[in-house]
């Protein structure tokens, strides 16, 4: 989606403080959610590799889009782990790019193409961290559904997985290689308003360097500008989802234990029991911690 039809989807009006929060959320996500299950599955797989076609299969796209090993998962999970701490630095740079150019209340109408440029990383980032986190967490899934074919994989989840895969690396191959540039690079953005009626006429005076388009396809962005979902009810929905998600972890670990019970251990089952003991404490705390917040 280019820059013009990005703004198009944009609330008439947007408060800075909502942008801030955005990013707030999408670095706790990182550090309290995302990097834990990236080490998590790197211990997992740390002597071997997937038994899940499904994993394999992500695994060699993941290498081909990104351009490494596509054979080996311990490639793709250490090139996971020097992405994440990167996008920690970029998430920063972009937290401060937000305090510098945005106003206060920064409406559709005289949008300038720099606001729009940091509005729109916002979400890309967001997006990322996301991917990566229901990325890690389906790969392991599917590593129990191979085991356990009872225990399967959502075909939304997995669709979304292999679908989203393109757009994935192209942001975070862009955001990775311009960590430390990202003032220089919202600079080279032309501060002239966005007039969406003249769409053409913006980018002739862009150039064709890519700062306006958008490469990724149907990349529609993040539901607190878009759709206008207050903060409010985005904590509710991802409460549920939480609660949802500790019900089924519950379940696959009855099922785990009870595998364990009639065939006997081995040390792959253990680590499945392990894997999944760890999600669901995690997930314990974050809920009483969000209870407590509301207490």
């Amino acid at each position: 989606m280019n820059l013009v039809n990005y703004v198009k989807k944009l609330l008439p009006s947007i408060k800075k403080e909502r942008i801030v929060t955005t990013l707030e959320t999408t670095e706790t996500l990182l550090k309290s959610e995302t990097v834990p299950v990236l080490e998590n599955t790197i211990d997992y797989f740390k002597h071997s590799q997937p038994k899940s076609d499904f994993t394999k299969k992500l695994v060699s796209n993941y290498g081909i889009a990104l351009h490494v090993n596509g054979r080996d998962i311990n490639v793709m999970l250490r090139d996971l782990q020097k992405k994440t701490k990167i996008l920690k630095n970029v998430i920063e740079e972009v937290q401060d790019a937000v305090t510098e150019v945005l106003p206060e209340n920064i409406t559709k109408v005289g949008m300038s193409a720099r606001q729009a440029t940091i509005i729109r990383s916002t979400d890309h980032l967001y997006f990322i961290v996301n991917y990566i986190t229901v990325l890690l967490k389906t790969i392991i899934d599917s590593e129990l559904e191979a085991i356990d074919p009872e225990n399967e994989v959502s075909k939304k989840v997995k669709n979304y997985v292999t679908q989203n895969m393109g757009n994935f690396a192209v942001l975070i191959s862009y955001y990775a290689g311009i960590a430390g540039k990202y003032s220089k690079e919202i600079n080279n953005v032309p501060d002239i308003i966005i007039d969406v009626k003249k769409a053409d006429v913006l980018r002739n005076m862009v150039g064709s360097k890519g700062n306006i388009d958008d490469k990724t396809i149907g990349f529609d962005g993040n539901p607190f500008y878009t759709l206008g979902t207050m903060f409010a009810e985005w904590q509710v929905s991802r409460y549920k989802k939480m609660e949802d998600e500790r019900v089924m972890l519950e379940l696959k670990l009855r099922k785990l234990r009870e595998m364990r019970d009639r065939n006997g251990t081995s040390p792959k089952l253990e680590k499945q029991i392990e894997y999944y003991e760890n999600r669901l404490g995690k997930i314990d705390y974050k809920l009483h911690r969000m209870e407590e917040s509301v207490a």
